[in-house]
């Protein structure tokens, strides 16, 4: 939940696709929604390829 009463999620978006996959280029987007669940604000916070090796929380 957001310090305003809102909503923050991640969510990660195929913005490229390629052959092979593990070369799509993904983008994490941080989507800010208010109590209704209306979109009022989104952000760009990475882009990576797919195939990249990286540690998750």
């Amino acid at each position: 939940m957001a310090d305003d009463g809102g909503w923050r999620t991640l969510v990660e978006v195929v913005e490229r696709r390629a052959v092979p996959d593990t070369q799509d280029i993904i983008g994490r987007y941080e989507i800010t929604l208010d109590d209704s669940g209306n979109v009022i604000g989104y952000e760009l916070r990475e882009r990576y390829q797919r195939g990249d090796v990286k540690e998750e929380l």
